[in-house]
């Protein structure tokens, strides 16, 4: 079974928690927004800097977390973009002196490098494309999640160093899970007790305005609630099936079971 550290695992969840605080706050109170969220982005980067591992770990927590990455946005630039902008800085930062050898474990998988640079092509040629028709703010909506694609060679290189912190990456997901799961229920609760009225129609537009997640009322008093980053429970659970059956998990099982996913 894949070790637990549950220090990792608590803070994980007081961060979950009090990054969706603080996307409610904002929502109530828009002039904290760019407070909010700009102690983030510092606080992110100072821990990039302390360690890159452990800035690709909350990277990877707020992907779990985030769904659409608008839980805090400043001047319509989203808290994802944010991030991902400051890892790639500090990644380059970090890595510069080590660039020579870098671009040699690079060259070396030429077939996999390859097949990444194709399909960023295809997605970039998509992404034009869509720009023809759409507006620019609806198509980057749609494709930034994609941008995480441009970590696939830092983490390739990592996980060939042996520098890839699958066990932190790890617990930082079941972390970002307990906290899914609490808001989940929380949601359902609320909901459940008090329907759509003034008490709660506030959480509801901040649920949807954020596109956190998606509240239905159903026949007989039930409630639907839905996040797209429940997709990851799914991860999640095919994770703990192969750690339960004794076998190591590497960075390619996490890829599988994304591939199943899709």
């Amino acid at each position: 079974m894949a070790k637990l550290n549950w220090r990792i695992i608590f803070l994980t969840v007081a961060a979950g928690v009090a990054l969706l605080e603080m996307s409610l706050l904002s929502f109530v109170y828009p002039a904290l927004d760019p407070w909010f969220f700009f102690l983030v982005i510092g606080s992110f980067f100072v821990l990039a800097c302390w360690r890159l591992e452990y800035g690709l770990a909350g990277l990877f927590g707020e992907l779990f977390l985030g769904v659409h990455g608008y839980l805090l946005s400043w001047q319509g630039l989203s808290l994802r973009i944010a991030l991902f902008l400051i890892f790639m800085v500090v990644a380059l930062w970090r890595l510069w002196p080590e660039r020579i050898h870098v671009l040699q474990v690079i060259r070396q998988q030429r077939r996999i490098m390859t097949g990444w640079s194709l399909l960023v092509l295809w997605i970039t040629v998509a992404g034009l494309n869509g720009l023809q028709n759409n507006p620019s703010s609806h198509v980057l909506f749609d494709v930034n999640a994609y941008f995480f694609l441009g970590l696939f060679p830092i983490i390739f290189y990592l996980a060939k160093s042996g520098r890839w912190p699958g066990r932190l990456i790890w617990n930082v997901l079941l972390g970002s899970l307990l906290v899914l799961a609490g808001h989940a229920l929380g949601t359902f609760w609320l909901f459940s007790r008090q329907g759509f009225y003034p008490s709660t129609i506030f959480v509801y537009r901040w649920l949807r305005g954020d596109r956190i997640l998606e509240v239905t009322a159903l026949p007989a008093g039930f409630w639907r609630i839905f996040g797209q980053r429940y997709l990851y429970v799914l991860l999640a659970f095919f994770l703990l099936v192969r750690a339960w059956l004794g076998k190591k998990i590497s960075w390619r099982d996490g890829v599988r079971a994304l591939e199943l996913l899709v």
